[in-house]
């Protein structure tokens, strides 16, 4: 689990009954929950598109939990981007982007009272031979702990994709 969201909190919090008890003022101490809420509303804004991969992996690492999964395949890349594409429209996971070219995937999970939603980024890359590399990375939108969401995502999405090589 990362500390940093929950230290975050706490110091915002701190901060706030701090200036409200200096300032007597609500509003100007209210004035502190504007990043955190901003950080959410940006979130919540690029999660949709792939170019912003890098905000959420690297950027925002310290404050999202993410999980790094790999594996790989013996089904040519071509042909296992579009059975992904194929098993994501039949899963509780909603298609936001996808790239032909580079071989890139990003579906999520919906916000609900549980959760901010997940971001999921798969990529696929040629191996030798007819072989495919497969990295999945799930990542919460917001806060440090995704009570085993990600691990739980990657699970459901590998026993989707067995289930659909199965005759």
């Amino acid at each position: 689990m990362n500390k940093a969201p929950l230290l975050f909190t706490l110091i915002c919090f701190v901060l706030y009954l701090t200036l409200r008890h200096f300032t007597g003022e609500i509003w100007i101490s209210l004035l502190v929950f504007i990043p955190p809420v901003g950080l959410l509303i940006t979130n919540l804004a690029l999660r949709k598109n792939l170019r912003y991969k890098s905000w959420f992996i690297r950027y925002l690492g310290f404050l999202l939990e993410k999980k790094e999964f790999t594996t790989n395949s013996t089904i040519s890349t071509d042909l296992l981007f579009d059975k992904l594409l194929e098993i994501i429209q039949d899963s509780e996971f909603q298609l936001l982007d996808a790239d032909k070219t580079s071989f890139s995937l990003l579906c999520g999970t919906s916000v609900n009272f549980w959760t901010w939603g997940e971001n999921i980024y798969i990529q696929l890359e040629p191996g030798e031979g007819s072989t495919t590399h497969l990295q999945f990375v799930s990542t919460n939108l917001f806060g440090g702990s995704s009570w085993n969401r990600n691990t739980n995502n990657y699970s459901s999405f590998i026993n989707s994709l067995e289930d659909s090589l199965t005759i």
